[in-house]
């Protein structure tokens, strides 16, 4: 396998973990560290199955911003070069993971997964963020908070 595909499947490895990283929220009060409160599961999964959600119905938005996010980042290495080289193969990857990471049942149990690591304030922003009208507007206020959880799932 050469580099820039490898890339792109740890790529598509990691896209629902991102997806989902900032979106599963709890409803705590924020606590005076800056490490998330956790919260039983149950307690943050509707706003992430919202965003996850909305995310899909704005795919063709969604994943060129998360790939170009990630590479930004070079978050996993070696994808920055990866869609240097070829950004519309790194898309295309991504989209054939995120057809079925974006499934009801994938979502939920992603979210419900995901539920205790995220901060009130995330989910208060995300709030904000599903409430866009267009999905240019939904994916360009979304993106930073997943760009602040990469790598913690």
């Amino acid at each position: 396998m050469s580099a820039r595909l490898a890339s792109a499947a740890s790529l598509s490895v990691v896209l629902l973990s991102l997806a989902v990283s900032a979106c599963a929220v709890s409803d705590a009060a924020p606590s005076s560290s800056s490490a998330p409160t956790a919260q039983p599961a149950s307690a943050a999964p509707d706003v992430c199955v919202q965003a996850m959600t909305r995310a899909r119905t704005c795919t063709a938005q969604w994943i060129p911003a998360l790939v170009d996010t990630r590479a930004g980042l070079d978050a996993p290495a070696g994808i920055a070069a990866a869609v240097h080289d070829d950004r519309a193969g790194v898309i295309a990857a991504a989209n054939a993971e995120w057809a079925t990471d974006s499934q009801d049942a994938n979502i939920g149990a992603a979210c419900a997964h995901m539920a205790t690591t995220i901060t009130a304030a995330d989910r208060t922003e995300t709030g904000s963020c599903l409430a866009k009208a267009s999905c240019d507007e939904y994916v360009a206020c979304e993106m930073p908070v997943f760009a602040r959880h990469l790598g913690q799932h």
